[in-house]
């Protein structure tokens, strides 16, 4: 039909339509209409409709040209090459390590645990204090020497003077508390150390430099089972224990992704780099994380939930620290050796690992493959691997076969470093002991590394962490 006769059989039934419902309506009312009723119901008001719904559409017609002109522009003004090169730039987003330390059975450095780990010195010893539901003692990753005393009386001392409420704690809590607390000092020591900082902390304003003292923000990841107020309080603590180690009160905070509530440092270290490149965030930033599994709280609570596999989980305990910071400050502090932490990827699987039958590693695969395309560098530029894979069977074959199948040249008998296979059961703790090992193998090879993230049901992580030479 011609567009001029669908317009016309259009107007002609608005007209009719208008005429009958006006004649009903004068019907009904026992009306009888005016010379003038008629005119105006019977001849202008179908002729009014008629111009309104002209109008109305030209209308619409003029909002739908310009909404498509104003998406053309946007189209023309962000390009799909201009997009590629946004994503490459956050890509290629960097952080700097300046310092770590850790806390584990095997020692206070991460070498001590790669050491142990070469070695073939990580077997457990049953712990006579830490039974199963049978009586009878349990393998355990316990640190023999720690004392929970001294750190845990200046905690009470604090939540006191601070008139923070109470709060229940379990005693593997108390060996958490004391592991942060120890890691904690470890890292103010070694900013206080650094001459550079030394300087400007002791004699602001005065250096030779003349630069001025750096935000220090803290940021924790504690046992997720902690409530809100838990969390807060041991994080506000260990940034008040910051400050009496001699770290100027104006220049420390907790940071703000502590809001967050992140149970993973890895994926914290990247929202760190998303920050201080983004924003322009400079500064140190402080990452702890502690647990301890060795209580009686944590032994039931583990049953429960994995009672199928509550065999081969051995309970351990770690705490671990490091030191991030900007491109300014770690040029600025002058370093004899740099390691760069590139952009963290992370890939899901389609379903937990945990439901049973062979894990496939293709996710896995997927995840390391990405993180050296991140990085930018070839396959052959990394020897070692770091990973948080603990002791269960399907986590080991996954990270094996995806080792052979992505990285066949890596020699796994002597390149390969499994964290939470030789500490026990940690946590999140041995996501960033992976990283911090990863960055003592870096300069030791001066070669990449890879650190890899696979004792989660869903997520699969990868990160790559480079050696750089100071000039």
């Amino acid at each position: 039909m011609q567009p001029w006769l669908k317009r016309m059989l259009f107007a002609v039934l608005a007209i009719f339509a208008t005429w009958i419902l006006v004649i009903v309506y004068w019907r009904n009312n026992m009306q009888m209409p005016s010379t003038r009723d008629a005119v105006t119901y019977l001849a202008i008001m179908p002729f009014t409709l008629l111009i309104s719904v002209y109008i109305i559409k030209r209308s619409g017609q003029g909002l739908l040209a310009l909404t498509a002109v104003t998406k053309a522009n946007a189209g023309t003004e962000n390009t799909p090459a201009q997009q590629t090169e946004t994503a490459d730039t956050t890509r290629s987003w960097t952080v700097f390590i300046i310092s770590s330390t850790t806390r584990t059975r095997f020692g206070a450095s991460a070498i001590d645990i790669l050491d142990a780990i070469e070695n073939k010195a990580t077997k457990f010893e049953l712990d006579p204090d830490l039974t199963d539901p049978n009586g009878y003692p349990i393998l355990s990753g316990r640190i023999e020497d720690l004392d929970t005393s001294v750190a845990i009386a200046n905690f009470k001392q604090f939540t006191t003077a601070q008139k923070l409420p109470d709060q229940q704690w379990h005693p593997e809590d108390l060996r958490t508390i004391t592991l942060a607390h120890d890691v904690c000092l470890d890292l103010a020591l070694s900013i206080i150390s650094n001459p550079d900082l030394f300087e400007i902390i002791n004699n602001p304003g005065k250096s030779a430099n003349t630069v001025t003292m750096p935000m220090i923000y803290l940021a924790s990841c504690l046992p997720t089972s902690w409530t809100t107020q838990q969390k807060q309080q041991v994080t506000l603590w260990l940034t008040y224990l910051l400050v009496t180690q001699g770290l100027p009160s104006d220049y420390v905070m907790p940071h703000p992704l502590n809001t967050l509530n992140l149970d993973d440092p890895v994926l914290l270290i990247d929202k760190i780099n998303i920050r201080i490149n983004q924003q322009n965030e400079s500064g140190l930033h402080l990452i702890i994380s502690s647990h301890s599994f060795i209580g009686e709280h944590s032994m039931m609570a583990s049953t429960m939930t994995n009672a199928r596999n509550i065999s081969r989980k051995i309970p351990g305990e770690a705490a671990a620290g490091l030191i991030v910071t900007d491109l300014k400050w770690s040029e600025k502090l002058a370093l004899p050796t740099s390691i760069c932490v590139h952009r963290l990827t992370q890939v899901n699987r389609d379903k937990s690992a945990d439901d049973g039958g062979k894990t496939k590693p293709d996710t896995l695969i997927k995840a390391l493959e990405n993180a050296i395309k991140t990085a930018n560098i070839e396959i052959s530029s990394v020897k070692n691997v770091t990973s948080n894979t603990d002791e269960s069977p399907t986590r080991i074959s996954e990270l094996y076969e995806a080792l052979n199948i992505a990285l066949p040249e890596i020699d796994l008998t002597t390149n390969r470093f499994q964290i939470a296979a030789h500490c026990g059961t940690i946590g999140a703790v041995s996501n960033l002991i992976a990283i911090i090992s990863a960055t003592d193998l870096a300069k030791k090879s001066e070669h990449a590394v890879l650190s890899i993230c696979n004792n989660d049901g869903l997520t699969r992580s990868a990160i790559i962490l480079n050696y750089l030479q100071a000039d």
